[in-house]
């Protein structure tokens, strides 16, 4: 029988349980369940306000236990989820969500565990869309991870949304630099292109 106290790091991180931590979960489990029945049988009979509240609060503890168990045994936690059905998941929630952007979303996933982040590198459509992605002049775009980014969505059709943050800098973060045409050049081929700029609400003469 495995110490208790071993099983410490399964409820604090995403550990996937191997087959000595599985079978003594459902083992405890199990216990709990016969332990939480017998205690409501005597629930039933009690009479004496002071043991019915005590009663309840061993109770309350035991099925709080109870959950926190099962809760190791969810799809989710054991990789019992297909990777292309994980995918579809994923592809609703960034798809539909408003808060953070299409790429902050995926990076967070993939953040979760090593099988998130396999079955969104599974999901080409997943990396169809980048997003958010702000130049600053005189910081360059780092074209590798665009093109790499880009590269996930193998042939489907790809849109990317770059946008300058303009801090009053002299230089305009979208002119023609060689990180930029590079990328609209030899890069992948885009389906939708979108290049946003207010460097010339400030500077009308100079911005390309």
């Amino acid at each position: 029988m495995m110490d208790q106290d071993l099983l410490t790091h399964l409820f604090t991180g995403n550990v996937t349980l191997n087959p000595l931590e599985l079978d003594f979960v459902k083992h405890e489990i199990e216990a709990r369940s016969t332990t939480i029945h017998q205690l409501e049988l005597q629930l039933g009979v009690l009479k004496v306000e002071g043991e019915i509240r005590q009663l309840g609060l061993q109770l309350g503890i035991l099925k709080a236990e109870r959950e926190m168990y099962q809760a190791l045994l969810s799809p989710l936690r054991r990789n019992l989820l297909p990777p292309e059905i994980l995918g579809e998941i994923f592809s609703i929630s960034v798809s539909t969500s408003t808060k953070l952007s299409w790429d902050r979303q995926l990076n967070t996933l993939c953040r979760v565990c090593r099988a998130w982040r396999d079955a969104a590198l599974a999901m080409p459509a997943l990396w169809a869309h980048v997003e958010g992605l702000y130049i600053d002049a005189p910081m360059k775009l780092n074209v590798a991870r665009v093109r790499e980014w880009l590269k996930r969505s193998g042939s489907v059709k790809k849109t990317l949304h770059i946008k300058d943050l303009h801090r009053r800098n002299p230089s305009c973060p979208l002119s023609p630099q060689n990180e930029l045409t590079n990328l609209l050049i030899n890069g992948p081929p885009l389906d939708k292109l979108s290049l946003t700029c207010s460097y010339a609400d400030h500077h009308p003469a100079g911005c390309i």
